[in-house]
């Protein structure tokens, strides 16, 4: 009868799977048709720069955020192009710094407007070897004072493939918010086949198992192996310096404990001493790379590595998600208040207490759907 069950399980689930497929289809087929608008905001030709950027947002309105990470971009001479799923009045416009702005149907999320940017330059600019082509997205905050030339760093890299993190989870792929390509790997026949083939459907499973997973193996298809800017072990070893283990358990995801044989209470702190053994840190440092493989990198680390080592984006899904409580995230933020612009605080504050939780906003159905990576 289990076995049954199961298999009924199973079969219902591939039909609901297939029907899902089917109605995303039917939206991309319908959406097709609506407009996209491409406005040329600079007098500058594509063809005169070696770096481009392409900037995914969704938005009505230009933030404080997004208006400082184009800044910094055309700070280091980005050409830069801004895609949004939403749409923007004319004043909003005139507050972008960028040089292409292209609106678009909601069509594929940030893949869709990736796909798209992608395309374009594929027709419109021969790309040189040595140049860059920088993918982002708006679904994090940057916190400019705590890596102040990162875009800097990133323009003067050399390496093919570059990607601001990594993923262990479901299959290894790079974190979707912020990569680069050289121009030489942005030419090649596998990734240019990607960006043609890639079918830019709605839903993040989509998203992460045909977008982010599927085109880190094509990258490395291609021959091309990411250079990750803050791996896991940038984080564990920031964790692991003397002074900051007994913080961290503070700004850990709620389900993440310590294993018993290190654990300590607010009465008991873990001894320093016993960090200072080599045998105890290897311990420690272990437990964390276990737990990077199985929980994705940027929900495990990222209050720890804003608050120890100078991480300077926040996923604004945190709170969303529930992986981290309103006084966690400001916990971090409190932490480096000194070093991150009181304005760029105050509009984070706001943004988590404003968008709230799934748990808050959906229903029961809709959170499923998120839960499972259709919504």
């Amino acid at each position: 009868m289990n076995f049954l069950t199961k298999m009924a399980k199973k079969i219902a689930s591939h039909i609901l799977l297939s029907l899902f497929y089917a109605y995303t289809f039917c939206l991309l087929f319908i959406k097709n048709f609506k407009k996209t608008t491409l406005l040329q905001l600079s007098s500058r030709s594509p063809g005169q720069c070696n770096r481009f950027a392409i900037f995914a947002v969704y938005c009505e309105k230009i933030g404080r955020n997004q208006k400082n990470i184009i800044k910094k971009l055309a700070e280091n001479n980005y050409y830069i192009i801004v895609l949004n799923n939403g749409k923007l009045s004319q004043e909003e416009l005139e507050k972008i710094n960028a040089d292409v702005y292209i609106e678009r149907p909601e069509i594929g999320r940030d893949w869709g407007l990736y796909q798209y940017a992608a395309q374009w330059l594929y027709k419109n600019v021969n790309i040189p070897n040595e140049g860059q082509v920088l993918f982002m997205n708006d679904s994090i905050f940057y916190l400019e004072g705590l890596c102040p030339d990162l875009f800097e760093r990133i323009s003067r890299m050399q390496q093919d493939c570059i990607a601001i993190a990594d993923i262990k989870t479901i299959s290894y792929h790079m974190a979707s918010w912020l990569f680069v390509l050289s121009g030489k790997a942005f030419k090649h026949e596998k990734i240019q086949n990607f960006w043609n083939q890639y079918i830019p459907l709605d839903f993040k499973r989509h998203c992460v198992q045909q977008g982010e997973v599927g085109f880190t193996s094509v990258v490395q298809r291609a021959g091309y192996t990411p250079y990750i800017i803050y791996p896991s072990s940038h984080f564990i070893n920031n964790i692991l310096d003397d002074g900051n283990i007994e913080k961290a358990w503070r700004v850990f995801p709620k389900d993440v404990l310590m294993p018993p044989a290190l654990s300590f209470s607010d009465d008991t702190k873990l001894p320093a001493k016993r960090l200072s053994q080599e045998h105890e840190k290897e311990k420690l440092s272990q437990f964390f790379y276990d737990l990077s493989e199985t929980k994705q990198q940027m929900h495990l680390f990222n209050l720890n590595g804003i608050c120890f080592g100078s991480f300077p984006f926040l996923k604004k899904d945190l709170r969303w998600l529930e992986i981290y409580s309103l006084d966690q995230i400001y916990y971090a933020l409190d932490y480096v208040k000194n070093r991150v612009k009181k304005e760029d605080i105050t509009e984070i504050r706001t943004y988590y207490t404003k968008r709230g939780s799934a748990r808050e906003k959906l229903s029961l159905v809709q959170r499923i759907l998120v839960t499972k990576g259709f919504l």
